[in-house]
């Protein structure tokens, strides 16, 4: 196994599914003029890591065209991020994958390296926390790990990234909570300084 996540080895799973009742459209709602999920992944793509979006239905056209990533469609949606994750580490082949939902617009590349550059031999987690929460949607994650407790996830009543983040060796790393505001509702927009 490398030592840890870098360039080579590590791939970004960007979920943009989920039925998102209280904001309907928000992934492509523009934040500054460009469509939240296409702000996310900019940003994102300033690692250099490869990026598969994971969507629940086909993207409109003009925001697919937006993104040099593979687009996956998740084949049994609406049933959270961690069985969209359960499923999509069957297809990876990289060594360690970015969770990071499509619905934090303030993330960059720079929360990423940091969670790389914590991470240790041993871990099978590397998690943000800020204010005492802890942000499962934005980690990075040994994908062997995650494969091997998807089993027992699949049987958790649960059906949360909380359950896998119980299960593995964790290494939490304090970072501004600036990074973490998740837009689930259009007032959430006013967090980032726009309406």
């Amino acid at each position: 196994m490398p030592e840890s996540p870098a360039a080579g080895n590590t791939e970004i799973l960007l979920l943009a599914g989920g039925a998102a009742r209280r904001f309907p459209g928000k992934l492509f709602h523009p934040i500054d003029g460009t469509p939240m999920l296409v702000r996310t992944y900019e940003a994102l793509k300033k690692t250099g890591w490869p990026i598969r979006v994971l969507a629940d239905r086909a993207l409109p056209a003009e925001i697919a065209a937006s993104l040099a990533a593979t687009v996956s469609i998740d084949r049994r949606p609406y049933r959270g991020p961690l069985f969209a994750l359960l499923e999509t580490c069957d297809t990876l082949c990289c060594e360690y994958v970015v969770v990071a939902a499509a619905d934090l617009p303030a993330i960059d590349a720079g929360v990423l390296h940091a969670l790389a550059a914590a991470w240790r031999p041993g871990d099978d987690a590397v998690v943000p926390i800020h204010d005492g929460s802890v942000e499962p949607l934005a980690a990075l994650y040994r994908r062997g790990a995650i494969l091997d407790a998807s089993r027992a996830l699949r049987r958790d009543r649960r059906r949360s990234m909380r359950a896998l983040i119980e299960r593995l060796p964790v290494r939490f790393v304090s970072l501004p909570a600036q990074y973490f505001v998740n837009v689930n509702h259009p007032n959430d927009l006013s967090a980032l300084g726009v309406a």
